[in-house]
């Protein structure tokens, strides 16, 4: 039996690879065959302050820059 996972993360890319490159590298991994089913980006103006660098502000800092869509029912 094998499990399935989803898994939602952030990447902070610094060298501008972009995000095709950034698909190839999270895709690469060649034991668990992870698959992206889907990526949004957004830029951000990146200090070393910045509240995604401190685990205090990171999950309202995520949530301000991907905020959730509410789907009607």
């Amino acid at each position: 039996m094998t499990k399935l996972f989803k898994v939602e993360l952030f990447v902070v890319d610094h060298e501008n690879l972009g995000d095709d490159e950034i698909r190839l590298l999270l895709e690469s991994e060649e034991y668990l065959m992870p698959h992206v089913m889907k990526m949004e980006s957004v830029r951000v103006d990146w200090t070393d302050d910045h509240p995604l660098n401190n685990f205090g502000t990171m999950a309202l800092a995520y949530h301000d820059l991907f905020p959730a869509i509410k789907k009607d029912s």
